[in-house]
């Protein structure tokens, strides 16, 4: 959040930030910061059933996703 507000970001953008990282997992957050923690996880997952990233780089995902054959 600090570097957020230094830069002057808004404080609705740096609450964005702070909930999308793991520890916003442990704060309420708003409705716009679950779109985008939503869409940006789901981004992964998909890529990640798809090849289109590197298996060692899913480390963070869920421990059922199973990578394909990266495409890279």
């Amino acid at each position: 959040m600090y570097v957020c507000l230094t830069v002057s970001l808004p404080d609705e953008v740096a609450h964005i930030a702070v909930g999308h990282s793991f520890k916003g997992q442990h704060v309420g957050v708003s409705a716009e910061c679950t779109i985008v923690r939503q869409a940006d996880h789901g981004w992964w997952h998909v890529a990640g059933a798809l090849g289109l990233i590197k298996p060692e780089t899913m480390t963070g995902l869920a421990a059922n996703l199973t990578a394909r054959k990266p495409t890279l």
